[in-house]
């Protein structure tokens, strides 16, 4: 009964969005909004199934430890910061999309063909490590150059009033997709590593996800590129030095950027440390864990309707700032969770709050980086805002190390109201985001309802 009332469910939000969304009709403009969504399914299975667990599972059957996997995961965010060099390599020539179809191109084969072969050669450990490093970080690299132009160039096809149905539409069928292909490679992993070795099973895994990139480049060539090149290759070069001027002559956008890089950082700063604290001092499992996170699941399928309902009204900004104020009040209450016949419960209550607020403001973050974007000069604007989230995200990172090395607060005992270092950490990031809420809202206050059609 509950499996077919979630089924009807999500059918209903799958056709309500779909027309929203403008995914209906035989306009070019809908078929590549079509392509568009079917690219972000493929590079979001791209992305997942070579990062976060599978990531490590794989330099671990390369040999690696802990150490390097964290140098790995800091430079794929280095990586990411070089997106601020993007707009003087796409503004320099005349087919964007050529280019980053090259770009792509490029970054698979070394993603999942060159890092999966070298470990086959036969070379000492140190040197087939160093080489599988290399060939990953130049594919960040290239991936990262890409994705301006990437953006740009597919907003051209979603116009304002669609952009609430169509990211509405693609996020709740991606997390669904990308959950059970996660799921589904988690059981394909550990089947071979049980039956050959975890090396083999990883190898594998990259190379049978070829057919999911060539899936992605197909889509990507068939997504039109109105406007380009005369709206991005600009009349004049752009030079390092003009960025400044450009950003310091908007300073609403520059306000939403710095706004938007402190909820990056915020929210980054917990990492994994509350996991690792309710694994060792409360001793729940990851079973546990993980099953709550399902409920992700359920929070998508049936409430997806009422935060569109909430962006429409309040805008895009508003909805973003007003979905942080109530998320930190989730991680407020998360970060009492402890020991007694209460921090179950509690844990369990305030990770489904937090998934419902989670859920605004991804919807609403969707679009917030082309808000208060001027009209010209838009690929450096979109570098500008992607370089600076990422570089907040590696200072959260940084800081949320800290904190928990400090004289005061490392030594793992209780430090303030009998609550421990990753509780104050919890509380710490909760207060920078509901300073980030605040500023949002503030920017935010002149923006118009959306009209979603």
């Amino acid at each position: 009964m509950i499996f077919r009332r979630l089924t009807d469910q999500l059918n209903a939000v799958v056709t309500q969005n779909m027309t929203e969304a403008g995914l209906n009709g035989k306009d070019p403009h809908v078929t590549a909004r079509r392509h568009i969504i079917l690219y972000g399914y493929s590079n979001s299975l791209l992305f997942n199934l070579t990062s976060g667990a599978f990531l490590t599972g794989f330099w671990l059957a390369l040999g690696a430890d802990a150490d390097w996997i964290s140098m790995v995961i800091m430079l794929a965010s280095v990586a990411n910061m070089l997106q601020l060099f993007a707009p003087f390599l796409l503004q320099r020539v005349r087919d964007t999309k050529q280019t980053v179809l090259h770009l792509r191109l490029i970054q698979h084969t070394l993603n999942l063909v060159a890092a999966a072969i070298i470990p086959l050669l036969g070379l000492a450990e140190p040197l087939m490590l160093r080489l599988v490093l290399v060939m990953v970080f130049i594919a960040y690299i290239l991936g990262a150059l890409a994705g301006p132009g990437l953006q740009i160039w597919h907003l051209k096809s979603i116009p304002p009033e669609r952009r609430l149905g169509f990211f509405s539409f693609l996020h709740a069928t991606n997390v669904i997709i990308t959950f059970s292909a996660m799921f589904l490679g988690g059981l394909f992993t550990d089947g071979l590593t049980a039956a050959v070795s975890s090396r083999f099973a990883f190898i594998l895994l990259r190379l049978l996800l070829l057919a999911v990139a060539v899936f992605d480049l197909w889509n990507l060539r068939k997504i039109d590129n109105p406007g380009v090149p005369g709206e991005i290759v600009n009349r004049r070069r752009q030079g390092l030095l003009d960025l400044p001027r450009h950003i310091l002559s908007h300073p609403v956008y520059l306000l939403t950027i710095l706004a938007a890089s402190l909820w990056a950082m915020a929210s980054s700063m917990p990492g994994q440390y509350f996991v690792v604290y309710l694994v060792s001092d409360l001793g729940y499992s990851y079973s546990l864990i993980t099953g709550v996170s399902l409920l992700n699941l359920v929070v998508i399928i049936f409430l997806t309707p009422l935060w569109k309902r909430v962006i429409a009204r309040l805008a895009w900004m508003r909805s973003f700032a007003f979905s942080t104020f109530l998320y930190a009040a989730g991680l407020i209450a998360m970060a009492f969770v402890g020991m007694g016949r209460f921090g179950l419960p509690l844990y369990v209550l305030s990770s489904f709050y937090t998934y419902i607020m989670a859920l605004g403001i991804n919807l609403s973050f969707a679009n917030l980086t082309y808000v208060n974007m001027p009209d010209e000069n838009q690929t450096s604007f979109v570098s500008l805002f992607n370089a600076s989230f990422h570089g907040a995200i590696l200072l959260g990172i940084w800081l949320g190390n800290r904190f928990m090395r400090h004289p005061l607060t490392g030594d793992g005992g209780p430090v303030w109201l009998g609550l421990v270092n990753a509780q104050l950490l919890l509380l710490t990031a909760a207060a920078a985001i509901l300073i980030s809420g605040f500023l949002i809202w503030q920017i935010g206050r002149v923006e118009k309802p959306i009209i979603d059609h």
